[in-house]
C-alpha cells in the first residue's frame, strides 16, 4: 500500500492540517479564568471543552466517552491520548494505536476545519502491486537444460521479483507439438497447464522439478498455440468433433457452453485458485507476464514459410501470431522470449520471438540507452555449463527492465471506499501514455461534497480508499486517507 507523507506525498494546498495540542487542566484549581486551549474555551478548567460539556464526547475527538473508556482505553478528556499529533478518533479510524505514540498513523490525514475549500490533491506513485509470472516451457526432447535451469533458478527469481513488487505469484505451463501427422507423437500436447497461478512458491518449484521430456518429432513446435492458450484459456479441439480427446486436445481453463466441447469436458483450472483470468488463472489487477522458452522454430499459420504455417486445422482456431498479439492486448500482458538455442542453430526462434515482441509491445530498455524500444527477448545456449546461472540472471534482468520501462496507456484513480459519498469527482479522469521511466508521481484532484458531512458538534472521521489503475486493469498502488471534519466551534 502506498504511504502518503503528510507534508510531501499528499499536497493539501487549500486546507491546513490540524495541529493537536494536548490539553492541560486549570493549574490554579479552577479560579474561573477562561483558558484558551488550541483556540477553543474551557471555562472551568476541567479539560472538557465548553461546547462539549454535558455531551457523550467530552473531548470532541469523534469517539464517545463510553467507547474511549471501555473499548480503546483512551482518555475521554484528551483528544490525543498518546500525544503523537493525531487525534484518538483519527487513529482509530486509520487503524493505528491511539495509546502508542510510536504507532504512526501511516496514512494521509486530511482535516477540514471549514468547507470553504473542497478540492484536495492526491499525489500517487506508480508501483506495480501484483505481478503474475507464468513460465511457458518447451518440453520436447532437446530441452532438458532449460527445465533443469528453471527449477534450480526459480527460488532466486521469486526472491528477486518479491523484492520489487508487493505480491508476485507464479504458474507453469508446457508445450510440445500438435499430436498430429508427424508433428508430434503420443504424449505430446500443444499446451498443458501444469500449475495455475499460485502464491505457493514451494509448490511451483516442485512442479518445475517434476517436468518431464517428450518427443516433438519434427523440428518446429507449438509455441504459438501454447501462448494463446495460456493467455486465453480458450481450449482446443484438434479434430473438431466436439468431444474431448485427452491425447490431442486442450481443455478450456473454465468450462463454458461456448467452449470447443460445449462445456462438457470440464475446465483445466482448479475452482479454488487465486484467479480465473485467461488460461493460467491470472488475478484481477495483476500484471500478467509470460516467460516462454524454446530452442526451435514456432508453428505459426501467419508465417510466409510454408513449413511453419502447417497446423492441424483444429477448432476454434490454430493460433497464429496475430491471435497471440490480440490476446496479449486484451489481457494487458507482456511476453519475455527466451531463445535457448543460443541463436546458433539452424532452427533458432530468435527472429520469430523478436517479431512477436514488436507485435505485442513487449519492449523495454534492455540496452540501457533510456529508450524502451528493445524486444524483450533473451538468447542463450542451454547446453553451456553456466546456463542455469544465465537463465536466472537474464530472467531477473528482463523482469526488472520491463517493470522500469512500462508505458501505461492510461492511469486513473478509482474510489474504492467512500461510504459517505464525500468524493464527487477525480480530475483528470485519466492520464494517457504515462512512461514509468520518466515520472515518479501523478497528481489527481479530489472534489469533496460538503453536504455529505456537514460540520457537527464533534469531529467526524472517514476512511477513504483509492486504487491507482494502469491500462484499465493493473493495480499500480493503493492509498487510504483519513478525512476528519472538525467539530463545529
Amino acid at each position: 500500500m502506498g504511504r502518503l507523507n503528510l507534508t510531501t506525498l499528499l499536497a493539501m494546498s487549500l486546507t491546513p492540517l490540524v495541529s493537536c495540542t494536548p490539553k492541560t487542566a486549570d493549574t490554579d484549581s479552577g479560579d474561573g479564568t477562561i483558558e484558551i486551549i488550541g483556540g477553543v474555551e474551557d471555562a472551568d478548567g476541567d479539560s472538557i471543552l465548553d461546547e462539549h460539556e454535558g455531551t457523550d464526547d467530552a473531548d470532541g475527538d469523534g469517539l464517545s466517552d463510553t467507547d474511549e473508556a471501555g473499548i480503546y482505553g483512551t482518555d475521554p478528556h484528551d483528544r490525543d491520548s498518546d500525544g503523537d499529533g493525531y487525534t484518538d478518533g483519527a487513529e482509530v479510524t486509520g487503524g493505528s494505536d491511539p495509546l502508542d505514540s510510536g504507532s504512526d498513523l501511516g496514512l494521509a490525514w486530511v482535516v477540514i476545519n471549514d468547507w470553504a475549500a473542497t478540492e484536495h490533491i492526491l499525489s500517487v506513485e506508480l508501483d506495480v502491486e501484483y505481478v503474475d509470472l507464468a513460465f511457458v516451457l518447451d518440453t520436447t526432447c532437446s530441452n532438458a537444460g532449460v527445465l533443469t535451469s528453471a527449477a534450480l533458478g526459480f527460488a532466486d527469481i521469486a526472491a528477486g521479483l518479491g523484492a520489487r513488487v508487493d505480491s508476485p505469484m507464479y504458474g507453469v505451463a508446457t508445450f510440445d507439438d500438435y499430436n498430429y501427422s508427424g508433428m508430434g507423437s503420443n504424449g505430446d500436447k500443444p499446451f498443458t497447464l501444469n500449475q495455475q497461478i499460485t502464491d505457493d512458491e514451494g509448490l511451483l518449484e516442485s512442479t518445475l522439478e517434476g517436468l518431464g521430456i517428450h518427443s516433438g518429432l519434427d523440428a518446429q513446435e507449438s509455441g504459438m498455440e501454447a501462448l494463446y492458450q495460456a493467455l486465453t484459456g480458450a481450449g482446443y479441439d484438434q479434430d473438431c468433433y466436439g468431444s474431448y480427446t485427452s491425447s490431442t486436445d486442450v481443455r478450456p481453463f473454465v468450462a463454458d457452453p461456448k467452449d470447443p466441447f460445449g462445456g462438457i469436458a470440464g475446465g483445466a483450472g482448479a475452482p479454488a485458485g487465486v484467479g480465473d483470468i485467461g488460461g493460467m488463472g491470472f488475478r484481477l489487477h495483476a500484471l500478467p507476464i509470460l516467460l516462454y522458452a524454446t530452442d526451435t522454430y514456432i508453428r505459426d499459420p501467419d508465417s510466409t514459410n510454408s513449413t511453419l504455417a502447417v497446423t492441424p486445422g483444429g477448432c476454434p482456431i490454430d493460433a497464429a501470431s496475430s491471435d497471440v498479439a490480440r490476446a496479449v492486448a486484451a489481457l494487458g500482458a507482456y511476453l519475455i522470449g527466451f531463445d535457448i538455442s543460443g541463436a546458433s542453430t539452424l532452427y533458432g526462434p530468435l527472429e520469430q520471438m523478436e517479431a512477436l515482441a514488436l507485435a505485442t509491445g513487449s519492449l523495454a530498455d534492455m540496452d540501457g540507452d533510456g529508450d524502451a524500444d528493445d524486444p524483450l527477448v533473451i538468447s542463450a545456449n542451454q547446453s553451456l555449463d553456466d546456463f542455469a546461472v544465465t537463465f536466472k540472471e537474464e530472467s531477473l534482468l528482463a523482469l526488472e527492465r520491463l517493470l522500469d520501462s512500462v508505458v501505461w496507456g492510461t492511469v486513473a484513480v478509482e474510489v474504492t471506499n467512500d461510504p459517505a459519498g464525500l468524493v464527487t469527482s477525480v480530475s483528470p479522469e485519466v492520464y494517457s501514455d504515462v512512461e514509468t521511466s520518466t515520472l515518479d508521481t501523478l497528481d489527481f484532484t479530489l472534489s469533496l461534497d460538503d453536504a455529505a458531512a456537514p460540520a457537527a458538534e464533534d469531529d467526524q472521521h472517514f476512511l477513504l480508499s483509492f486504487y491507482v489503475i494502469g491500462n484499465d486493469s493493473v493495480l499500480l498502488n493503493t492509498y487510504d486517507v483519513v478525512l476528519t471534519v472538525s467539530g463545529a466551534p
